[in-house]
């Protein structure tokens, strides 16, 4: 079993904390401070990640801009806000499904947005996916441990 070099495990660990977050749900004071997401539509990106593609409003770091987030770790039912593995967003208009023209990005599979049980069923298989390589990356981290390296 191979162990997790420092930037994996800091960003699995940033993931971890994310899914905690989302578990709680945010908070009134999270969502008040929270970029807008308008426009928004999930996407599924190269790698099979769920990301949101919108317009973002107040974002502290991309300000005003077209974005398209970190991978999306929960998704309020609904459709109120968002939580990535970066931060919470609050989100306004989602985008229309008809008529949708994806946009040719190096990042985006040239799917069609996901569904509402596509999306739920990519988050509950993302966050296990999350658990298990943060049990085996701890196991590893263990041995190691264990035998002296």
């Amino acid at each position: 079993m191979t162990i997790l070099s420092p930037y994996k495990r800091a960003w699995l660990d940033r993931a971890l904390i994310s899914i905690t977050a989302a578990e709680a749900g945010p908070s009134a004071l999270e969502l008040d401070s929270a970029p807008d997401l308008d426009l928004w539509r999930p996407q599924i990106t190269v790698i099979g990640e769920l990301v949101l593609e919108g317009d973002v409003r107040g974002h502290p770091i991309l300000g005003n801009n077209t974005i398209i987030t970190s991978p999306v770790i929960a998704l309020d039912p609904d459709d109120r806000w968002a939580r990535t593995v970066s931060s919470w967003y609050r989100l306004r208009r989602h985008h229309p499904r008809e008529g949708y023209v994806h946009r040719r990005h190096p990042y985006l599979a040239p799917f069609l947005p996901p569904d509402r049980a596509q999306i739920d069923r990519r988050l509950q298989v993302y966050i296990e996916w999350l658990r298990e390589m943060d049990a085996r990356d701890r196991q590893a981290r263990g041995r190691a441990d264990k035998d002296g390296h």
